[in-house]
């Protein structure tokens, strides 16, 4: 493999626009049932102005308890990009609401409950075998809010390993499909002004370019039908199992995170090319397990405890455990709004995945997710409409922990030369589906470092998808369904 480093010329200080407008829909007391396209509701734009930075700010808007906002310019093919195509060196990323004053409004009274920036080829939709990634960056209302004064951006902020970047690709543009809710109750009345704030931190640097891997939950019937693409945990103890296939070959970089709905979210543990079912990974475990006096069936926890045990005891060859989530680390907290009420928020939680070699995968590898689910608060809330990301920024071949990605900046080979993909790869021998799964085959080294890798359950791969409900030992296994291009 030729050396690869990113050589690309120092950004020329890009800026949005200003005198732009951005489409948003509002809704009092509700969730949004639209993707707010055609919106006659228009926010003013005001560029970023700071060092480094491209962004804006999009507002103002005012809310009461109970209100959502949708703000999009993604689902409108007419409306311009905020952001220039081959726009690099993308350090960090900063999608959330703030007042007056600049700073970051907190959860509560304000619920980031997504901002998605994402990747659109210019060429527009269905023009080739590389599609929308609406995760391409993205925000979630289980992430921390970084307080200034750190090494960290104050806000909502993601950010890959230090001397990474991420790249758009010159075959590209980003664009923004945001929800954010007043999660106050409805009775709190008083309107908050706030604006929502898209930053992207730029290197003035050369940087090595990476990659972000998606590990995605299973699409059945139900999360087609679901208005924010949910699959069903329902309010009893379950254990949800599936696998997936990596499209290419990767490391991952840095500290991986999950993005959950607490409500509902009771641990997780991922295995490599390992047992594909609960009873694979555990033969004796009996299918009524709450009905028999055996320690690992005392409740969920116990369950997940020696599943664990089991997938740590697995022989050379017969697979390996890849993630797991922390329990000490809290997922849910009490908070106190403005008005004095006391509601449940989530919090970040922790997973801790394979590191540097170790996290290597394979095209092909499989991936067997074990995701444990209770009634933790609503439980009144039957069916439930769960998500389980585990997102990772990425190293793709050749490696830089292997030393084979040079650092001098007068280096031009391998991936340092965005404008030779095309933004999308290397699109006419890939035949990534219209998913964005990118390259396959022999050349699954190719992949464009501004394309993320997605990785999802898919019905052509025979993968497994199942259900067990602990209380009744009932097991379902529902169909598995190819996730829709426009809403991944």
């Amino acid at each position: 493999n030729a050396p690869r480093c990113n050589t690309m010329a120092a950004p020329a200080s890009p800026v949005v626009a200003a005198g732009r407008t951005i489409p948003y829909c509002p809704s009092a007391g509700a969730p949004i049932v639209s993707w707010c396209g055609n919106a006659e509701n228009r926010a003013t734009v005001t560029p970023l102005a700071g060092p480094n930075e491209i962004g804006y700010l999009a507002g103002p808007f005012s809310t009461a308890g109970g209100d959502w906002v949708s703000i999009a310019d993604l689902f409108n093919p007419k409306e311009a990009s905020f952001f220039p195509a081959g726009l690099d060196r993308i350090t960090t990323f900063t999608g959330d609401a703030v007042d007056a004053s600049g700073v970051a409004v907190p959860h509560p009274p304000l619920h980031m409950h997504h901002i998605h920036v994402a990747r659109v080829p210019i060429a527009g939709l269905g023009a080739g075998p590389f599609e929308l990634q609406q995760h391409w960056l993205e925000t979630h209302g289980d992430y921390r809010l970084y307080q200034p004064g750190g090494d960290v951006p104050p806000g909502y902020t993601t950010a890959p390993p230090a001397g990474t970047c991420r790249t758009i690709g010159p075959g590209a543009v980003l664009r923004l499909f945001g929800e954010v809710n007043d999660i106050r109750p409805v009775s709190e009345t008083t309107r908050i002004q706030w604006w929502l704030r898209i930053r992207l931190g730029l290197s003035p640097t050369p940087c090595h370019p990476i990659t972000k891997v998606i590990f995605w939950f299973p699409i059945d019937d139900f999360t087609l039908r679901s208005r924010i693409l949910g699959y069903d945990v329902g309010a009893d103890d379950r254990l949800t199992w599936w696998t997936m296939k990596a499209p290419t070959r990767l490391r991952l970089a840095g500290d991986p995170w999950i993005h959950s709905h607490r409500a509902r979210y009771a641990g997780l543990l991922i295995l490599r090319n390992g047992p594909r079912t609960p009873w694979e990974l555990s033969p004796k475990l009996p299918a009524d397990c709450s009905r028999t006096a055996r320690t690992e069936c005392s409740g969920l926890d116990a369950l997940r405890s020696h599943l664990f045990r089991q997938a740590m005891r697995l022989p050379p060859g017969q697979g390996s455990l890849y993630c797991q989530d922390n329990l000490h680390a809290n997922t849910t907290a009490l908070a106190t709004t403005p008005g004095g009420a006391t509601i449940q928020i989530d919090l970040p939680g922790q997973v801790v995945c394979a590191s540097g070699r170790d996290s290597e995968l394979q095209q092909g590898d499989t991936l067997t997710v074990l995701a444990f689910t209770r009634a933790v608060y609503l439980p009144e809330a039957d069916p439930f409409q769960q998500h389980t990301l585990v997102f990772s920024h990425a190293e793709l071949p050749p490696y830089d922990s292997d030393g084979a990605v040079p650092t001098g900046e007068g280096d031009t080979g391998g991936r340092g030369r965005v404008a030779d993909t095309g933004g999308g790869g290397r699109g006419a021998n890939t035949g990534g589906g219209d998913l964005g799964q990118g390259a396959t085959g022999a050349d699954a080294d190719s992949w464009d470092p501004a394309q993320a890798v997605f990785v999802h359950p898919l019905p052509e791969n025979n993968d497994e998808y199942g259900v067990w409900h602990l209380p009744t030992g009932k097991i379902e296994r529902p169909t598995l369904l190819k996730p829709p291009p426009l809403r991944t």
